[in-house]
């Protein structure tokens, strides 16, 4: 194979392909297996390390675009970056994430006190700004990885094991549980980590691993698998330095969780990035065009100038020419040809609305909204409804390492003395992505109209809607609402009904009364009158 080959084939290894999966042919870890394939560990992992940083460059400005040369008047060479990779990540950021991701209960199972102490750790642990990171990491380089372990006790080792189990909870914390959870988060470099999986059929997950520097000569390799922990020492190659480590430890998961957009692991960056190349370069020559335009080249045709008259030239801005043969007549000139800027806009354009295709990011146009066209119309021609769609297919996959993490904070909670979440189990969590759920908001109010009236239970309707992250909560909260307010009329009919029969007996009283008074009024005038007798 030829050098240019070899080198076409780097480009396109570099950045573009997605990352690889670290796979062995073992269905569990062990010092052995670990130092058998440990090359192969490592040469892929530095592969995609590569790529990673690649890539993190990229959305940090650092583009190809500085590597563009100019061979005719390579004095004007302009490179500018039009960091859309960074526009594009912030937007997949901001709308997969501005809104805190919530937890809810999946059925009415009575356990809603346990799902709102949860949400309540995930504010202590701050995790609505890790999940920000976490999907910056996801747009940018197609991975992110979660890290949970028990709070106060990061690292079990076989010397305190027995006593744990022998407990029979992990320990008993020394913090308010109501307030505080009982783990911890941490989210990982993705630049030095990685999972293991089998090759095995289901290529399943059988480790996690992170390389932290401890100086400029060794590095330190830890690898999780369930129950034990590998401490592998590398040289600053990422050679084996000395004998591996192995420790057991109390949690029966990998506590590494490895996040992804795709099977691919691929970013949204290495998708469009040669559009992103092309933009950068468009705009690139469009400067220098102006630049040589402004710096046109004099001609000077039959007349002769010499270097110090040119200078005078240049510092005065004008110049006396003089046809000696009428029939070569002087002229001076400036070489001019500038491109067609109209067509290259539209070409710019052209490109820019692909390429925010591509990645389902709603255009942005300047362009006043026709009138005539209904919200529906216009969400689905900006890209608002690819956008939701190509969120939706992400929120799946995401939902899937987010149950992974859940397996592991709950099984901490449930053995922490005290910790109020002791029943729940990631089957009974619902993930709730906040997005807006205000358009077209009309419709779905009268969508909740006619299933009420048409006798549909109260969960049916909050789920059909798609106007709450909770549905199955806001149900029973209005099954509570109408509850109370049925209450709230039965009292009234109550006191209604109890008001009317106090005023009938005082009614009836006061006519007893009524009655009295005339007969002793008659029973009077039959006295007096016998007395004038």
């Amino acid at each position: 194979m030829s050098e240019t080959s070899e080198t076409n084939k780097q480009e396109v290894k570099m950045g573009i392909c997605g990352r690889r999966d670290i796979t062995i042919p073992v269905e569990y870890l062990t010092k052995d297996n670990l130092a058998q394939y440990l090359s192969t560990i490592i040469g892929t992992f530095n592969e995609n390390q590569a790529n990673i940083i690649y890539l993190d460059n990229i959305y940090k400005g650092f583009q190809d675009i500085y590597n563009k040369e100019k061979e005719v008047r390579p004095t004007i060479n302009n490179k500018v970056v039009e960091n859309h990779a960074f526009e594009m990540v912030e937007f997949l950021k901001g709308y997969m994430y501005g809104k805190p991701v919530k937890y809810a209960q999946i059925s009415e199972n009575k356990l809603i006190d346990d799902i709102e102490q949860l949400n309540t750790y995930m504010i202590d642990k701050n995790k609505a700004s890790l999940d920000s990171t976490m999907m910056e990491w996801l747009g940018k380089v197609g991975v992110a990885y979660y890290m949970c372990l028990p709070k106060g006790y990061e690292h079990y080792t076989l010397d305190i094991i027995s006593s744990l189990i022998n407990r029979r909870k992990i320990y008993k914390p020394k913090f308010n549980l109501d307030k505080e959870a009982p783990f911890n988060l941490y989210l990982l470099d993705p630049k030095c980590t990685f999972t293991i999986k089998s090759s095995w059929i289901g290529n399943e997950e059988i480790g996690a691993g992170v390389i932290t520097k401890v100086s400029d000569t060794e590095y330190m390799l830890t690898i999780y698998a369930p129950y034990k922990k590998f401490t592998i020492p590398l040289t600053s190659s990422y050679a084996l330095k000395e004998e591996i480590i192995e420790e057991e430890t109390a949690i029966p998961y990998i506590p590494i969780v490895e996040y992804k957009l795709n099977a691919s692991k691929i970013g949204i960056i290495e998708i469009v990035k040669d559009m992103l190349d092309l933009l950068n370069r468009i705009t690139s020559n469009q400067i220098d065009d102006i630049e040589q335009f402004v710096n046109a080249v004099m001609v000077f045709t039959n007349q002769k100038i010499d270097k110090e008259e040119f200078e005078e030239l240049l510092k005065l801005g004008a110049i006396n020419i003089k046809s000696i043969n009428p029939s070569f007549p002087a002229d001076v000139k400036l070489l001019q040809q500038t491109l067609k800027q109209t067509d290259v806009n539209s070409y710019y354009e052209r490109i820019y609305n692909k390429m925010m295709g591509i990645v389902a990011i709603p255009k942005q146009s300047d362009q006043a909204k026709s009138g005539g066209d209904t919200q529906g119309a216009r969400l689905l021609g900006e890209g608002w409804t690819l956008a939701d769609q190509r969120a939706l297919s992400y929120q799946n996959i995401i939902t899937e390492s987010e149950r992974k993490l859940l397996t592991i904070m709950l099984y901490i909670c449930r053995n922490t003395d005290s910790c109020k979440i002791n029943e729940l189990y990631p089957s009974d969590v619902e993930v709730k992505f906040s997005r807006s759920k205000s358009d077209n908001m009309l419709v779905k109010s009268q969508v909740i109209m006619n299933l009420k009236t048409a006798g549909l239970p109260e969960e049916i309707i909050a789920n059909v809607c798609e106007l709450f992250d909770a549905p199955l909560e806001v149900a029973q909260s209005w099954k509570e609402n109408l509850e109370l307010k049925k209450q709230e009329q039965l009292e009234l009919a109550n006191k209604s009904f109890n008001n009317n029969e106090d005023m009938k007996t005082d009614k009836k009283d006061t006519t007893v009364n009524n009655q009295d008074n005339r007969t002793k009024n008659i029973d009077l005038n039959k006295e007096s009158v016998n007395n004038k007798k």
